[in-house]
């Protein structure tokens, strides 16, 4: 009973690969995808989940069933804690949930193998019951015993296979979930009881499938030396994207990214940042169809290490890995509200907007920013320029990235160094930004790091001639807009003073000019207590530029 089941740990995403020749575990509360377990884990996940296994370690669950193909055997329980639901909507015998695994691995098998042209994964030698590929279906989501990740899927590896190569190969089988429940519940490292899985029922079976047979793919092609993971769950990720379209799953991990670019530069082979990046998988089919992510893969399969054999792969459609990652910088800036029909992603308006590393006031006569970036790092900042025109500041949106293909490949530490100038004047290797007052430049030790500018001009906004609310009071506004001399300039100070009518002052303090909706104005946010009821003159002074007016304040 569901009451009765086991908790398990925080995960944000499709899917388990668990390796055997790999021993550290690189886990993130928000993946849904422990991808490296080590040996000893994994062999602890299995013993958790399985009563009994067969002289070759596998384990032997009540019922099988072969898929319409004859590629894949579906094994699974009918009663006991990994018990499928056993209704039988078409009564021929089989749950519909079981008929439904058999049938999306078999269309895994179709999409991937038959139309894109990927290798199959080697047969196993009869383990399982057969030469057929093994889907093994266990109630992962409610599994506790693993306090580091929860699962929706595992690719386990069984034996090693063409053992002449430099990169070791296996042959493999899968484990999923029984039922992907949204009852399914999680316990996090803060004790906080959340929801297993993002996606749930039949759509999570669909994409895990997806994601863990590209698995079973790729350690037929091998494992890099030295570990380029991320490559392995960026391809699974994308996989998922590409087979069922219509998921949005992906997304949270595009959330994410997003949200915290700088934490996950591409280039650093953790299998964390691989997540994260089934979008670069998504912008490159979008450029190229199958023909890159395809060939990394074969290319790997010829010992080519992972960035390289992605290089190589550009390589051979006549560009390379250093462009398109430029390329790739105005796609992650144009979504959300940014996004432009028709360009780029075609789902743009739906994603989120990448988060600035900050976003600063310009103040003169110059500012900057500097730092170091890790290979294919990217960060983002935003200057708001005052303009000198009637409208709202400026908008300058940086995105600098570190191209530092080989330091990627030999997946060795090797930060490079950046500086941002934004000054209103020219100076020395500074050029003008748009028609602006403000000039831009970014000085670099090493030629690695690369900028992509994006420009907005302020909204033209108009002159207020009175203050607003007027009447103000309390009982239904919270805030006093005064108007600005035509001449103050957004982001600079105005000194606001109250009188009595008979020009007593009764209040004295500075605002920032700003802009609610299409007028600039400064802002008072809090009515002190000594404006009581009554009438009020004010005066709003800027340079040797004043405005005056009066205002009624009704305490009620």
């Amino acid at each position: 009973m569901k009451l009765y089941k086991q908790i398990i740990l925080f995960l944000f995403f499709t899917c388990i690969s668990a390796f055997s020749e790999v021993n550290n575990i690189s886990t993130e509360m928000g993946d849904k995808c422990g991808t490296f377990l080590s040996l000893e884990q994994r062999k602890h996940i299995l013993n958790s989940l399985c009563n009994d296994s067969d002289s070759n370690g596998r384990c032997i669950q009540q019922k099988t069933f072969p898929s319409s193909s004859g590629k894949f055997l579906i094994h699974y329980d009918t009663i006991g804690k990994n018990a499928v639901n056993l209704e039988d909507v078409d009564i021929n015998g089989i749950p519909d949930y079981i008929d439904s695994v058999a049938y999306y691995f078999d269309y895994a098998y179709k999409v991937e193998v038959d139309s894109i042209g990927y290798l199959s994964p080697s047969k196993d030698n009869g383990h399982g019951g057969s030469d057929a590929y093994d889907v093994y279906v266990f109630n992962l989501g409610d599994y506790h015993v693993n306090t580091e990740k929860t699962l929706y899927g595992l690719t386990e590896t069984d034996f090693q296979i063409n053992t002449q190569r430099k990169f070791k190969c296996f042959t493999t089988y899968v484990l999923i979930d029984n039922d992907y429940s949204p009852y399914d519940s999680t316990i996090t490292q803060s004790g906080d009881t959340v929801p297993t899985f993002t996606e749930t029922g039949i759509m999570a079976m669909k994409i895990t499938a997806a994601h863990e047979f590209h698995h079973a793919i790729q350690l037929n092609y091998g494992i890099p030396e030295p570990g380029t993971r991320s490559l392995n769950e960026m391809t699974s990720v994308w996989m998922e994207n590409r087979l069922f379209p219509e998921s949005r799953d992906y997304i949270s991990y595009l959330k994410m990214l997003f949200n915290n670019l700088q934490r996950y530069p591409f280039g650093s082979g953790d299998e964390t940042v691989g997540y994260k990046y089934g979008i670069f998988g998504q912008y490159t089919y979008l450029r190229y169809r199958d023909a890159i992510i395809k060939r990394l893969w074969e290319l790997i399969g010829c010992d080519i290490t992972g960035y390289k054999a992605l290089d190589s792969a550009y390589k051979e459609q006549g560009t390379n890995l250093v462009n398109e990652w430029c390329n790739f910088l105005p796609w992650i800036y144009y979504t959300g509200n940014r996004s432009k029909d028709s360009m780029y992603f075609p789902s743009a308006y739906e994603y989120p907007e990448i988060t600035f590393f900050s976003v600063r006031n310009f103040s003169s006569p110059t500012i900057s920013d500097n730092g170091f970036l890790k290979p294919f790092e990217f960060r983002a900042f935003r200057y708001l320029l005052p303009s000198e025109q009637n409208k709202s500041d400026d908008t300058l949106d940086i995105i600098v990235t570190n191209t530092d293909l080989r330091t990627a490949i030999e997946q060795s530490p090797n930060d490079k160094p950046f500086n941002i100038l934004c000054a209103n004047s020219q100076q020395t290797g500074t050029r003008q930004i748009g028609d602006t007052r403000y000039y831009y430049s970014m000085t670099v030790n090493e030629g690695y790091i690369v900028d992509s500018l994006f420009f907005s001009s302020g909204t033209i906004f108009y002159q207020s001639s009175a203050v607003f609310p007027n009447p103000f009071k309390t009982s239904l506004h919270d805030k006093l807009y005064f108007p600005v001399p035509e001449n103050s300039i957004t982001g600079e100070e105005v000194i606001l003073k109250l009188y009595k009518t008979d020009m007593e002052e009764v209040f004295n303090t500075e605002l920032t000019v700003s802009v609610f909706e299409t007028y600039k104005v400064s802002i008072l946010d809090e009515i002190p207590s000594a404006l009581t009821s009554g009438i009020y003159i004010f005066s709003i002074s800027y340079k040797d530029s004043k405005n005056f007016g009066k205002v009624v304040i009704i305490r009620d």
